[in-house]
């Protein structure tokens, strides 16, 4: 089975699924072959809160990949979950970002995927 698949199980549900490290209960993300912290390779998925902070942003205008030309401008963000992990991911829905501004967890379909992105919250 490939280390991924509950990842990506997860995202069909909408769910986003962070890996803990069996051995030392550790959170990672990206999900990988080995615990970043033991290198232990089994592990608990569990529910994210979907409650983030935005760590860095930019606001990307011009020159991106061709299949995301149409979506300009659009913002990435690498969020902080409350779990203790980060992730790169977009910023949907407009508002001012900026570092440390609360964020929260939505799906999107693109391309027949579920995919999870953040909206910020009126609570920064």
């Amino acid at each position: 089975m490939s280390i991924l698949k509950p990842y990506f199980d997860g995202l069909i549900e909408r769910r986003l699924l962070i890996p803990y490290c069996k051995s030392c209960g550790k959170p990672h993300f990206y999900p990988r072959h080995a615990c970043p912290s033991c290198w232990g390779e089994e592990y608990d998925w569990k529910d994210a809160s979907g409650n983030a902070r935005i760590g860095t942003h930019t606001r990307v205008l011009a020159n991106p990949p061709s299949a995301f030309e149409p979506l300009l401008p659009f913002e990435i963000a690498i969020v902080e979950l409350e779990e203790g992990v980060s992730m790169l991911t977009n910023i949907v829905g407009g508002g001012t970002v900026s570092v440390d501004a609360k964020v929260s967890l939505e799906f999107i379909e693109r391309n027949g995927q579920s995919l999870p992105v953040f909206r910020l919250t009126n609570g920064t």
